[in-house]
């Protein structure tokens, strides 16, 4: 029985499957302008929805919690019927292309369960020519089928496709959002065309020029903004303790009352300054015993 299995012929090697160019530039498309492709194209839409998508996840991401949103946004992000939003606009930015990639994954989940349904049909079909000839009812529905089925692989490479557009997007962002580079001067670096050898394809030859043109506009801007004293200390660091001073000995108690100011006295009431009139004397003044005598005659 060993002998068998060693002579036994090893299995032949899995082979990839070729290339297809016609799956490849429905799955490209979104790759010229990925950061404005549309994420809901109507020639698609019938066979990118199933009933009960929205229900089941496919259509969007997962709101947030609101317990969660209570604690990590800001009251005036969240309203009655308003969802919680990110405070940054960077984290919006970033939220909604991930939102896009999702969404796009799912319209290439949905677009799978028609092409599931289409190829049980084709099916079911053959199963009937085996056992009758075909009639040309039953051929030109498994034509119609045919057709369908081939729509559906076409609309799932362009939901990937833009999935994945949008994930390189996303990546770009990431980076963009390091440097000091204009939300308006952004947009053309998101939506270049993508490229595999790199991230920003060849939009990459004008980010250095866009690059230095932004430092040189944030010094220029510093310059011209007043400078901070040497004394202030940089966000974030504490603040240097004061020097402590030597410790002083208690003043004695002759020390203490000699440093008092001494007590002010009470004034007394001043008398007033105003005067009554005394009436007139009248004839000559009368004698006092005090008054001088007057000289003897001679």
């Amino acid at each position: 029985m060993s002998g068998s299995c060693r002579g036994a012929p090893q299995a032949s090697r899995q082979r990839a499957s070729p290339f297809l160019p016609e799956v490849h530039e429905e799955l490209t498309k979104s790759w010229r302008a990925p950061y404005s492709a549309r994420l809901r194209p109507s020639s698609s839409s019938a066979l990118t929805s199933v009933d009960g998508a929205e229900d089941r996840g496919y259509e969007k991401l997962p709101p947030l919690d609101g317990s969660v949103a209570a604690h990590l946004c800001p009251p005036t992000a969240i309203g009655w019927k308003a969802k919680a939003s990110h405070p940054s606009k960077p984290c919006r930015t970033t939220s909604a292309l991930a939102g896009r990639a999702y969404t796009s994954a799912g319209q290439a989940a949905s677009a799978l369960h028609s092409m599931a349904i289409l190829q049980v049909f084709q099916a079911k079909l053959l199963a009937q020519s085996d056992k009758s000839a075909l009639d040309p009812a039953t051929l030109t529905e498994l034509r119609s089928a045919t057709d369908l089925a081939l729509r559906a692989t076409k609309a799932t490479a362009q939901a990937i496709g833009r999935s994945m557009a949008s994930l390189v997007v996303l990546e770009r962002h990431l980076w963009l959002t390091l440097t000091e580079i204009k939300d308006a001067d952004k947009v053309p670096f998101l939506d270049a065309p993508i490229s595999p050898t790199g991230l920003f394809g060849p939009s990459v030859e004008g980010f250095a020029e866009r690059f230095t043109e932004a430092q040189k506009t944030s010094q220029a801007m510093r310059h011209f903004l007043p400078k901070r004293s040497s004394s202030a200390t940089a966000p974030g660091r504490p603040k240097p303790a004061p020097p402590q001073q030597p410790a002083r000995s208690a003043p004695s108690a002759s020390a203490a009352a000699a440093a008092q100011p001494a007590k002010a006295e009470p004034r007394l009431p001043s008398r007033s300054t105003k005067r009554y009139p005394f009436p007139k004397r009248q004839g000559p003044r009368p004698k006092l015993a005090l008054d001088p005598a007057p000289p003897p005659s001679s």
